[in-house]
């Protein structure tokens, strides 16, 4: 009896990973969409947009810099800006980054289509593909809206 207890328990525990294992990814919290996601860290300014390299558990946990970038993001061995805040939908991603030493915001736009989805980063383009379908930064909000309307 004590046996088929155990084995019992492997059975279920051995389901519960499948079923884990097979959550839909596009509903994670941090997925924008087109293999790019929010990666976030200990603290608020270590959250970034990448373009994933490694995905495990439906979470991204290696990228390459989109917003901001690495030279944005980390300046003279201290942070500089971070993603405040991103929305995404099925055309596009809008960004708000906060600059930390002036204390002001900043608004990026990036363009989603399967060029952006199937990016191959190793190839010597990668940069450049990635970058053409970003706009910005912008720090007026008017001018941000106009961007998304384009």
């Amino acid at each position: 009896m004590k046996c088929l207890k155990y084995i019992l328990l492997f059975i279920l525990g051995y389901l519960f990973l499948i079923q884990f294992h097979s959550c839909n990814c596009e509903q994670s919290k941090n997925n924008l969409g087109c293999n790019l996601y929010i990666m976030e860290g200990d603290c608020v300014e270590d959250r970034i947009i990448v373009y994933c390299n490694s995905i495990e558990f439906c979470d991204c946990y290696a990228g390459s810099y989109v917003i901001p970038s690495s030279a944005r993001h980390m300046r003279n061995g201290k942070y500089s800006e971070y993603v405040e805040s991103a929305r995404a939908n099925d055309d596009w991603i809008s960004v708000k980054t906060k600059q930390i030493e002036k204390d002001k915001f900043n608004y990026w736009v990036i363009i989603k289509d399967d060029d952006l989805e199937n990016l191959d980063r190793y190839n010597s383009d990668f940069d450049s593909i990635l970058q053409s379908h970003i706009y910005g930064p912008v720090d007026d909000p008017e001018e941000f809206l106009f961007l998304l309307n384009r």
